[in-house]
């Protein structure tokens, strides 16, 4: 057996206590039915990467049929879809995790012919994501506030769903970041002149129905993407006031940081040589924990990343999806039995579902994709939402 701190129990703000200090990260799947249900291939991938992590976070949901980003995705926008949900947590519960669903939309991260009608995707600004993205419809105050609404409804349905919390999607581009994002929101109106009135009024509404409705202890967390790289775009030291404002207002227990590597310092701020994970520990309340995610391969590399920051959390994704056993191999020091590799023989055994492979996996990685020591950066990025 090791003595891994991060393998140490930890009680979060609200009194939610997890086995440990791991987390299945949100990961992409595209595995659901086309009305947004739960499959058993989603059901199944996740009840095999339960049985060691403290947490579980069910990746990118949608609060809203407007708010797709991908087909096959995972819906939490209509009760038709809380049968599938419950599967999902029970399958969770049954490996010994907490269960927690991420609340998305996609915003102008998507498409026409996703979207019902064919309708053009929806954002703060007509600002297309790219020069060869479709240009989105501007929102209007009134969309806006529905949108903020379905977020409160899509919390509710976790509730009843049995979930231990829901993460509000507020990073990768996506609808709340686009809102914050000084290059894609333009609005001369409330929305626009303050950029953080969305994801304010988001996080706000989320809490609200949890205080209305949930047991205690009941999980909030709230993804970010530190730093933007364009030009116009936003810069670490905003996204770290932002935390600060959007702790002091909201019952936030966690932070879950966007990143490639989980020690890393700003890409874009090169001059400032901490790690991103510890200037948010540094700026954050003592109760409110940082989750730190990235390029976590070996025990040692999960417990240098909350060393090196102090986050209270450490986030794994590729190594779960390669590895379903890595938190309870670790554990028991057997790290040398770790699977690093990931070829189509592997594709039954992992328990990763065919649309998974065929959208995702196959495109990117090829036949066989080396993990360990590999160069490959989309390991990381094809996985991670």
């Amino acid at each position: 057996m090791t003595d891994y701190n991060f393998l140490q129990p930890l009680a979060l703000r609200h009194g939610a206590k997890l086995r440990n200090r791991t987390v299945f990260a949100p990961t992409t799947l595209s595995a659901s039915f086309f009305n947004g249900v739960a499959s058993t291939d989603d059901v199944e991938y996740y009840r095999h990467r339960a049985g060691g992590v403290g947490l579980v976070i069910v990746g990118a949901s949608y609060v809203d049929d407007l708010g797709r980003g991908f087909p096959g995705q995972l819906g939490i926008s209509d009760d038709n879809q809380l049968a599938g949900l419950k599967r999902l947590v029970g399958a969770i519960h049954d490996g010994g995790a907490k269960a927690v669903v991420q609340l998305h939309h996609a915003g102008r991260m998507s498409y026409s012919d996703l979207l019902p009608g064919g309708q053009a995707p929806v954002a703060p600004s007509s600002i297309p994501n790219t020069p060869d993205s479709e240009t989105p419809r501007e929102l209007t105050d009134s969309e806006i506030r529905e949108i903020i609404e379905d977020f409160g409804s899509a919390t509710k349905r976790a509730i009843d769903a049995g979930f231990d919390g829901v993460e509000i999607h507020g990073a990768n581009h996506y609808l709340l970041q686009q809102f914050f994002s000084p290059s894609s929101n333009k609005r001369s109106d409330s929305w626009g002149t303050d950029r953080t009135a969305f994801p304010l009024a988001v996080a706000h509404k989320v809490a609200d129905v949890i205080r209305d409705n949930a047991e205690p202890g009941f999980i909030l967390g709230y993804r970010i993407s530190p730093e933007e790289t364009n030009v116009d775009g936003y810069r670490i030291n905003d996204t770290v006031e932002f935390a600060q404002q959007l702790t002091n207002e909201v019952p936030l227990d966690y932070l879950n940081l966007s990143q490639p590597v989980a020690n890393q310092s700003p890409f874009v701020s090169p001059e400032i040589k901490t790690p991103v994970a510890k200037l948010y520990r540094d700026a954050l309340p003592e109760d409110v924990a940082v989750l730190a995610v990235g390029n976590v391969r070996k025990g040692q590399d999960a417990e240098a990343a909350l060393a090196d920051t102090g986050a209270d959390l450490v986030g794994l994704a590729v190594e779960l999806i390669i590895e379903p056993k890595w938190v309870e191999k670790v554990a028991a020091g057997q790290e040398d039995a770790l699977n690093q590799k990931l070829s189509e023989l592997d594709y039954v055994d992992l328990h990763l579902p065919q649309a998974t492979v065929d959208s995702l996996l196959k495109p990117m990685f090829g036949e066989v994709v080396p993990w360990a020591g590999s160069d490959n950066e989309v390991a990381d990025h094809g996985a991670m939402l």
